[in-house]
């Protein structure tokens, strides 16, 4: 273990934006590995059943805490203001994050108490289909739950910091070991402890996420004070951008309260499969949007307070177009091939066929948003980057008013996809208006029409290729899935694995030979990268 700390130590000493995402995403890759087999270990066990149900509408009251406080919040106030103070006073930028650290345990703790009290009326509010032994066991579990609001208000505090110097391995290496703990939970607690077996690996879980990554912390200089400086202007500047970041709740996470809200007065199994769906199409926004805005939200952040802002602009520009890059296709393939994803990952044991059709047919619904779910996060964070949170929090407001409505009238023709397509509808509108936004405010900021027209014209032209490409490869998939369906027995696990994988490497293949042969930057980076590797293994040989 030390020996993979210093190594991983070593790697991380020459900041390189490219390198900084593919770190994030590889791992991130792993912990949605992870997720997978928790996931499939649900399916199988439980399927779409009430205790599904339950298990995922625990996590709400919980999660809200987290989600509504902490996640994506502090850190957004955190980074850009603790990175400025660093830059100028060391020992004073450490005081604002014991101090962070302190007011933000002790507020989110005292929170959860009040919601450990009242988690009965709370529930009734989450889940208002839930009655008797299925209502009692929600509530149960949500209590147990809430110590995990706490540990993770710790961890996101030491994430931040580490974030702020550029380090990512450990972070990012936090929430494979969270997916260990409830893997660990379903394996060997839930055959005798049911649902709370479960709970108790969550918690395991929460507490390996903060504690990987203190012996970098600590290396780095920071060691715990009781600090509780109010009225320090580094404190008082991040609770000023904090308080607005509040009300701009991810809409994605809002989305999760209206489908249980929607979910349990529905079929027995609808928030399941809901959120089955959703985690699937949540591994390539992890993957490629998410690494790609964590990795370059402290870029951002640096160029913005040493006031380089045509380097602000292109780091921007780099990342939007490498997110459409790598999103588009695998949207539109997701699409094309949802059935055949679903049933390879979520087909087994107590995941019958109805399981099995709501959770693709919800899949397929939000593979639409994939695009916009991709960039808000890089567009808001932009936003914070520039110490402004009002703007995507009023747009954020407006996008869940949407959301919560639309789900709503939608859900009583359409059930669960009605909920989906309402989030759809509510991301899209979200996404158009902070371009619009941040469009206008690099105008005010910048003041030179011609940077602007050049920034606009290197977007607007390589995601003209890119959609493109994406199409012509979405084509080349559908017409391979049938030409394997002549060729593989479908019938079979190993059929569909082959009909999908085959389907999906040449598709992709053909992809970045059209994106290298128009000219996209991303695609000439990979090809570059794939002659060096060539040229290494030909020497080698």
């Amino acid at each position: 273990m030390v020996k993979l700390y210093r190594f991983f130590s070593r790697f991380e000493q020459n900041f390189h934006l490219g390198r900084a995402t593919i770190i994030i995403a590889v791992l991130t890759l792993l912990s949605r590995i992870f997720g997978f087999m928790r996931d499939l270990l649900l399916a199988k066990n439980l399927g779409l059943s009430s205790q599904t149900d339950i298990y995922f509408s625990a996590f709400r009251v919980p999660d809200l805490i987290y989600n509504l406080l902490i996640l994506g919040t502090l850190s957004a106030a955190f980074i850009p203001v603790f990175t400025k103070y660093y830059l100028k006073d060391k020992n004073e930028a450490w005081k604002i994050a014991n101090s962070v650290l302190n007011i933000a345990v002790v507020g989110v703790g005292a929170l959860s108490v009040v919601v450990f009290v009242l988690a009965k009326p709370l529930t009734k509010i989450i889940a208002p289909g839930f009655e008797g032994p299925e209502f009692d066991q929600t509530v149960a579990l949500t209590r147990i739950l809430l110590l995990s609001p706490i540990i993770f208000t710790v961890s996101n505090v030491f994430s931040s910091t580490l974030l702020s110097f550029k380090k990512f391995i450990w972070v990012n290496t936090a929430p494979l070991l969270y997916n260990l703990g409830i893997l660990m939970g379903i394996l060997f607690l839930h055959p005798h402890f049911g649902l709370k077996g479960i709970a108790a690996g969550v918690i395991a879980g929460a507490l390996m996420h903060a504690l990987i990554q203190l012996p970098q912390l600590i290396q780095l200089g920071w060691s715990w004070r009781p600090k509780w400086d109010w009225k320090n202007a580094g404190v008082q500047q991040i609770v000023k951008l904090f308080i607005p970041r509040v009300l701009g709740l991810d809409i994605s996470y809002v989305n999760l309260v209206i489908v249980t809200i929607i979910g349990s007065t529905l079929a027995t199994g609808t928030i399941a499969a809901y959120n089955f769906a959703n985690n699937i199409q949540a591994v390539p926004l992890g993957i490629f949007a998410i690494s790609t805005a964590l990795a370059v939200f402290p870029v951002l952040s640096e160029e913005y307070a040493k006031k380089e802002l045509n380097s602000f602009i292109n780091t921007f520009n780099r990342a939007f177009v490498r997110i459409v890059y790598l999103i588009l296709p695998v949207s539109i393939m997701l699409l094309l091939l949802r059935a055949y994803i679903v049933r390879l990952l979520l087909g087994y044991g107590k995941c019958d066929w109805t399981c099995t059709i709501t959770t693709f047919d919800t899949l397929g619904v939000l593979s639409l948003s994939l695009i916009a779910q991709s960039l808000i996060p890089l567009l808001s964070r932009a936003f914070y980057a520039r110490q402004n949170t009002r703007i995507p929090v009023f747009i954020g407001l407006a996008a869940m008013l949407i959301n919560a409505g639309l789900s709503y009238t939608l859900s009583f023709g359409l059930g669960i996809l009605g909920v989906a397509l309402g989030f759809v509808v509510a991301s899209m509108f979200q996404l158009l208006f902070l371009i619009i936004y941040l469009h206008r405010g690099l105008q005010h900021d910048l003041r030179n029409q011609k940077i602007i027209r050049e920034s606009d014209y290197y977007i607007v032209f390589n995601c003209s290729k890119i959609l493109v490409s994406a199409l012509i490869t979405g084509c080349v998939a559908y017409g391979l899935l049938y030409l394997f369906a002549l060729i593989f027995d479908t019938h079979t696990i190993a059929g569909i694995f082959l009909q999908t994988g085959l389907s999906s490497i040449i598709a992709g293949l053909v992809y970045l030979l059209l994106t290298a042969w128009m000219g996209v930057p991303d695609a000439a980076r990979i090809k570059t990268t794939l002659n060096r590797m060539a040229s290494f293994f030909n020497v080698s040989a």
